[in-house]
């Protein structure tokens, strides 16, 4: 196992370990490990333990909380080494494919395109036979690795069909600070409530305390989940690493589907929202995803620096919506053209006004379209970090009752547009889920950023609505987290973390 000791050799030979994409840092560990296997691991967790050290788990860093940037002379494990696909199981019928956390989205996407050509043998993978499959959830960042995605209950712009990690996730494989392990499944029927107990492998019982809330129904990636019908394996999906280690993740596969996307576009945000209520009210669409003219703007400004080239966008396009639909035995495109060109037509916009995407090369153009706009914005925060080293993305990621979106989403907008930032909204319309990407230029355009998000923070609480619908809370969203939960639901937190983590050892900072 790779072990680097020194802050300053760690600054030197791996400075990208102290920062995610939200550029934000905590300061140098004395100490990492880079694991290749879950012995590795425990012998790391011991040798932290006997430092006195507390220990910050690393995946892709791909996040945007600061959940994987270390502290300060303590330890960072990261987990780039343990990247083996392990093999393929059957649970009820489903497969199952068994995976390290270090694994990327991208390799279990190259894998699944064409399992007999993997660089290794991956016992079962046979069993796939040439149906083809896929794993659902779709996370703009096809670098995160596997457990940073289920440490944080990540999801994407399929996530409006399939929903988000968590109801693709068969079982965990989980360590705890002491090394003893445990291993939660997912049951097949989900009819008998959790005893609120987690049976470790070496025979202990771990009674973990009740927690006062049920989390809401809306999306959400706010704090430790809660509700009547969870199963022990849903309490650290989305505890952000504060709990365990997690050492293996089963993920459930999903048949593969044919996917036909298009990008209409409005004259205005009204329009497209018109128009994400009716895919609402159509079968078998996967996703509905928003830009706003900040966005578009955003990409006019910015095509030369982009992956990829795309095409002018239709004259006094203000807003546009990305949508992908699934093709199957009972449906066929085609026979819905007729109707879906009425809605358009009824929403100021038309296929005239649409980018298709019938073809595979077509519907990739699409999903780049969609990727680069975050990306973009990351590289120009990293820009202008180099003049402000405080400089970071502030980015909301809120949901919101349906019923309440309309006006919030008002409300947002009087608010930014009165603050005189720069900004592009953009992201999960299905699930009244926005990202609005405020971007500083300066020290004080930071700080009036960061007020503006309070003011956006206590909008969305006020309304019923998520402080974190995707991406956690890590260190970054601690003071809203409270804000949403109150005294009484942090403490309960803390008190579930202190039964499964009695030293507080496990990713210091993150929730609380």
């Amino acid at each position: 196992m790779k072990h680097i000791e020194g802050a300053e050799k760690i600054r030197q030979e791996f400075p990208d370990i102290l920062h995610d994409e939200s550029s934000f840092e905590s300061g140098v560990p004395e100490s990492v490990y880079f694991p290749e296997t879950a012995d590795d691991l425990r012998t790391a967790l011991s040798a932290a333990s006997a430092k006195g050290m507390k220990v910050t788990f690393v995946g892709g860093r791909t996040g945007t909380t600061g959940g994987a940037v270390p502290e300060e002379g303590n330890c960072a494990i990261t987990f780039s080494a343990m990247n083996r696909i392990r093999k393929v199981e059957h649970l009820d019928g489903r497969p199952v494919l068994v995976c390290d956390p270090g694994v990327t989205l991208e390799e279990v996407g190259r894998f699944l395109q064409s399992p007999a050509a993997w660089p290794y043998k991956v016992c079962g993978s046979e069993s796939l036979g040439n149906e083809g499959f896929f794993y659902p959830p779709d996370p703009t960042e096809a670098t995160a690795q596997l457990g940073g995605t289920v440490a944080t209950n990540a999801s994407g712009a399929r996530s409006y069909l399939f929903g988000p990690s968590r109801r693709h996730i068969a079982f965990l494989e989980l360590m705890f600070a002491n090394g003893d392990t445990a291993v939660v499944r997912r049951s097949a029927d989900n009819n008998t409530p959790w005893n609120r107990k987690v049976i470790t492998e070496s025979g202990s019982q771990i009674l973990v305390p009740p927690l006062p809330y049920t989390s809401p129904g809306i999306k959400n990636a706010s704090g430790y989940y809660n509700s009547p019908d969870m199963e022990a394996v849903d309490l650290f999906i989305g505890s952000e690493g504060t709990l365990a280690a997690i050492t293996g993740i089963g993920i459930f596969l999903h048949p593969k589907v044919r996917i036909v996307s298009g990008l209409s576009f409005f004259g205005c945000d009204k329009g497209a929202f018109d128009f994400a209520d009716f895919l609402r009210n159509e079968n078998s669409v996967a996703a509905i995803e928003f830009f706003d003219g900040g966005s578009l703007s955003f990409i006019d400004r910015y095509r030369n620096r982009m992956s990829g080239s795309f095409p002018e966008f239709p004259v006094d396009s203000k807003a546009a919506i990305l949508w992908e639909y699934i093709e199957n035995g009972l449906g066929n495109f085609e026979n819905e053209m007729e109707k879906w060109e009425e809605a358009l037509l009824d929403c100021g916009s038309s296929f005239d006004s649409t980018w298709s995407g019938f073809e595979d090369s077509e519907n990739k153009r699409l999903h780049n379209f969609r990727h680069a706009l975050p990306e973009t914005i990351n590289g120009i925060i990293a820009q202008n970090k180099r003049s402000c080293a405080g400089i970071r993305k502030i980015g909301t990621d809120s949901a919101f009752p349906a019923g309440r979106f309309r006006n919030c989403y008002k409300e947002m907008m009087r608010l930014i547009n009165k603050s005189n930032l720069t900004f592009a909204a953009f992201g999960h319309l299905g699930d009244y889920h926005i990202h609005i990407n405020l971007i500083p230029y300066s020290a004080d355009e930071l700080s009036k950023a960061l007020g503006l998000y309070d003011e956006l923070m206590s909008l969305a609480i006020s309304n019923g609505g998520t402080v974190s619908a995707e991406h956690g809370i890590g260190k970054i969203k601690k003071k809203y987290l409270a804000a949403m939960y109150g005294e009484e639901g942090i403490a309960a937190m803390r008190a579930v973390k202190s039964s499964l983590d009695p030293q507080g050892m496990l990713n210091p900072g993150n929730l609380f």
